[in-house]
C-alpha cells in the first residue's frame, strides 16, 4: 500500500531505505538539477521533521553498506567529470588513487557518523531460508536480493512502515511505503 508522507502514523518505528538515506545524507545535489535537488530537500526536510518529533527512524547495516557503496560512486563520478576522464576512470582505478582514497573515506566516516547517530541500525542474516524464500517468490515481487533481504528482516522485527524512493516496494502488500 502506498500513502503520503503526511499519513505517517506517530506511534510506529519507520524503515528509511537507502534511497531516501542517499539523499539525506549523500554528496549535495546542484540547483541546477532542479527534480533531484527538490528530492533532496523534500528528504531532508521530512527525515529531519520526523527526527525533531522524536520518530525511531530504522534501517539496516546492508542498507549502510548499500549507501556508502553509492556515494563512493558518486564522488568516482564527479572526480571523472572534473578532470574528463568520464570513459577511462574505472572504479578500480579510481579507488588505487591514494589521494582520492583520503577524500571518500572521510566522506564514509560522515555518512556512517550520521546514520548511527540518527537512525537505530539493525542487523540482516542472510540465510538459506531468506535465499529459498526470494527465489521461490520470485515471479511475485520486483525486489533485488538485497532489498527483498531487507523487507524480509523488517518484517521480522514488526516494522512494516517504509520510507523509500524505490518503486520495487510499491506491490509489497506486506508493507506500507510512504512516498510522494
Amino acid at each position: 500500500m502506498i500513502k503520503r508522507m503526511a499519513d505517517i502514523p506517530n506511534n510506529c518505528e519507520i524503515f528509511v531505505d537507502s534511497s531516501v538515506l542517499v539523499y539525506v545524507h549523500g554528496e549535495h545535489i546542484s540547483s541546477e538539477l532542479v527534480e533531484k535537488y527538490d528530492k533532496q530537500n523534500y528528504y531532508m526536510r521530512t527525515v529531519g521533521t520526523l527526527l525533531n518529533n522524536n520518530r525511531k527512524l530504522v534501517t539496516s547495516w546492508l542498507n549502510v553498506m548499500e549507501v556508502l557503496s553509492v556515494h563512493e560512486e558518486h564522488m568516482r563520478r564527479d572526480y571523472a567529470s572534473i578532470h574528463g576522464l568520464e570513459a577511462e576512470l574505472s572504479l578500480k582505478r579510481y579507488r588505487r588513487m591514494s589521494d582520492q582514497r583520503i577524500r571518500v573515506q572521510a566522506e564514509l566516516e560522515r555518512i556512517l557518523r550520521e546514520i548511527t547517530t540518527y537512525y537505530t541500525v539493525v542487523p540482516v542474516t542472510t540465510d538459506e531460508t531468506v535465499v529459498d524464500r526470494f527465489v521461490s517468490a520470485y515471479a511475485g515481487h520486483l525486489y533485488d536480493p538485497n532489498d527483498f533481504t531487507v523487507v524480509e528482516a523488517m518484517l521480522n522485527h514488526v516494522i512494516s512502515a517504509v520510507i523509500t524512493d524505490d518503486t520495487d516496494f510499491h506491490d509489497d502488500v506486506r508493507i506500507t511505503v510512504y512516498a510522494d
